[in-house]
């Protein structure tokens, strides 16, 4: 596969779709660095996809439009008309929900909640741990074959998160977040989200396929998230 995956998502992902065109040398590069990189180039990206949802191997869809623009991620789901909307601010992130034609943010108290029945929660969904300033490059590995920096975040004291630290794993060719692992206080992996495969539109690779499996740990029960294709 090409080097030139642009993969975005994370988690959101869902794995929010993270674009970049930034590279990086082979020497380890600031972990800090590479957050800011991940957010700032959302304020460049302007893309929409079809999509859906999908929980373990049933055939019931979820569908959505994904608009990337500006800085602001939305997902629009297609059965309900109801939006999730995720901003990327310079110092943090917020998620705000439309349902009903009522939009209200989504605070602290309602981070665990899962999103449409799913195994994504909303503080998946608000990617705060790109901005925790506790960060380091730890490893170096392979996902979907790319070589991907690993980064372990963690967060400031005080923080209202159900996790107790993030590692993530970011593409050395762009910068584009291949996979996430979110633990628990104790260090239990409580939710995995990776890159499965990619579909190439107009000369560009895009994410195709993120699964995300929940605290039970099982890849029946994992939800996918899967994108369509590219609407021009």
């Amino acid at each position: 596969m090409s080097t030139s995956i642009r993969v975005k998502s994370r988690l959101a992902a869902l794995a929010v779709i993270f674009v970049s065109s930034v590279s990086f040398a082979a020497d380890k590069p600031d972990a800090r660095e590479l957050l800011k990189d991940a957010r700032v180039a959302q304020g460049n990206a302007n893309l929409k996809f079809t999509g859906h949802l999908r929980v373990g191997a049933g055939s019931k869809k979820i569908p959505f439009i994904l608009t990337i623009s500006n800085g602001v991620v939305c997902y629009e789901f297609q059965d309900t008309k109801d939006t999730i909307t995720l901003r990327l601010g310079e110092k943090e992130s917020k998620l705000e929900q439309t349902t009903g034609g009522k939009t209200e943010r989504i605070t602290a108290a309602k981070f665990d909640d899962a999103v449409r029945n799913t195994s994504i929660t909303y503080e998946d969904l608000a990617m705060r741990f790109l901005y925790w300033p506790d960060a380091k490059v730890v490893d170096s590995d392979a996902i979907l074959t790319l070589d991907s920096w690993e980064v372990e975040i963690r967060p400031p004291a005080g923080t209202a998160t159900q996790y107790s630290r993030v590692n993530a794993w970011f593409s050395k060719a762009n910068n584009a977040m291949m996979k996430m692992e979110a633990y628990d206080a104790a260090g239990k992996v409580m939710r995995t989200f990776t890159a499965r495969s990619a579909m190439k539109r107009d000369g560009d690779y895009f994410l195709k396929q993120m699964e995300i499996v929940g605290p039970d740990g099982k890849k029946r029960n994992a939800t996918y998230l899967e994108l369509e294709d590219l609407v021009k």
